[in-house]
């Protein structure tokens, strides 16, 4: 709904979700977020795109090899993360942007420590970022979770379980306005938890 709404006023939405399957895949969070809008876009539009600081934004998207070795005690993931806050960046110059991020809890490291070194910058950016947790699911990664749900202006929704009428409500949007029996309505409020 948040992405609805946010493309009615004009936002590029950008969507992911984490999954059981993707924890152990490296940058797989960022690659649902930005490989498509930039492979998408044209030459032109690429290498504008990744410009300047945003380059290092090529390696995690499969559009650039990986840098050498730079040595002991050095660390290119810096560069990468600086990389990826300005492909962002250069994205939020044509329109705003939404980064919605559904079942973070099932992201990979490397995605949530992007997740996080953007949180931290997005003030003054036109980006705003949307992140769905199911906080009854723990991960091993959850950590780093908590700091991207710490970061500054930070705002939690947390929905409440729906009623027996807004269940009954679904169930007759599902099918197509038809009376749901009450004992129908009564057993799916039980099992789902109105959930």
């Amino acid at each position: 709904a948040a992405g609805e709404l946010a493309e009615e006023r004009g936002m590029l939405v950008l969507r992911a979700r984490g999954g059981l399957l993707e924890q152990g895949l490296e940058y797989g969070i960022v690659r649902q977020l930005l490989e498509r809008v930039v492979i998408d876009a044209g030459p032109k539009r690429r290498e504008g795109l990744l410009q300047g600081p945003a380059a290092a934004a090529a390696i995690p998207l499969g559009l650039s090899e990986l840098p050498q070795d730079p040595g002991p005690g050095r660390d290119a993931s810096g560069n990468i993360l600086h990389g990826l806050h300005w492909l962002v960046n250069n994205l939020t110059a044509e329109q705003p942007v939404l980064l919605a991020v559904d079942d973070a809890q099932w992201a990979d490291l490397a995605s949530l420590r992007a997740g996080n070194y953007l949180a931290q910058r997005l003030e003054g950016m036109r980006a705003a970022m949307l992140v769905a947790v199911r906080d009854d699911d723990p991960s091993e990664e959850a950590g780093t979770l908590r700091e991207i749900l710490g970061s500054n202006h930070t705002t939690y929704l947390k929905p409440q379980p729906l009623t027996i009428a807004a269940v009954e409500e679904v169930i007759r949007s599902a099918f197509d306005g038809a009376e749901a029996p009450a004992d129908l309505v009564s057993a799916c409020h039980h099992a789902s938890g109105g959930n």
